[in-house]
């Protein structure tokens, strides 16, 4: 397993991990293309760091690091960190979750992010984020 810096040519594999892990679970009929995650997720303006968990040279999991921006979707308080973590359902409970937001932490480190909060940790992964010292916000 590796924890590494998404590129470009990991959308595709990251498009199913966001395909199976939240949009079928969660019912979501939000964009899951690999356009989408490119621009979404990889690419976005506001990025800090996009991580992907590679496993067998297979993408199973991503987390998202953007520094909040007036207007955003989340409502999250310009200036602050969003994160978003997709894990597919066959690599949960692996530890791949921890060792992506190790990478997320130790980038918010980096760009002065010390305050950890969540609008709702009623969510798969939700765990992982309340061990990890993250407040429920809602």
């Amino acid at each position: 397993m590796q924890i590494r810096k998404a590129r470009a040519d990991d959308a595709a594999g990251m498009s199913a991990v966001l395909a199976a892990a939240v949009l079928a679970e969660w019912g979501s009929d939000r964009p899951r293309d690999a356009a989408h995650v490119q621009a979404h997720y990889v690419a976005h303006p506001a990025s800090v760091l996009c991580s992907v968990a590679v496993d067998e040279g297979r993408v199973c999991g991503f987390q998202s690091l953007k520094r909040a921006w007036p207007g955003n979707p989340y409502d999250v308080t310009p200036g602050w960190g969003i994160i978003g973590t997709y894990m597919a359902p066959a690599a949960r409970g692996r530890g791949l979750g921890r060792s992506l937001f190790a990478a997320t932490e130790t980038a918010a480190r980096r760009a002065a992010r010390h305050r950890r909060h969540d609008r709702r940790l009623e969510y798969p992964g939700a765990r992982l984020l309340r061990e990890a010292g993250v407040r429920d916000l809602s």
